[in-house]
């Protein structure tokens, strides 16, 4: 996260800050977030949430 937040200050309703810090790396390597925004992006009108939906489904 590059917003300069620290990890430990994540609010604990997300879990453990070291489960959300590996998940998100994980995701990251995974080409997971590429993916999402692929999908957001290529519905800038939010016309159709299919997908978007499938992108966080294949999560």
């Amino acid at each position: 996260m590059r917003s300069g937040a620290h990890w430990r200050h994540f609010p604990e309703r997300y879990g453990k800050w070291r489960t959300v810090h590996r998940r998100f790396s994980r995701w990251c390597h995974a080409g997971v977030w590429e993916h999402v925004f692929d999908a957001l992006t290529a519905d800038r009108d939010n016309k159709s949430s299919s997908s978007a939906s499938a992108a966080l489904a294949s999560t």
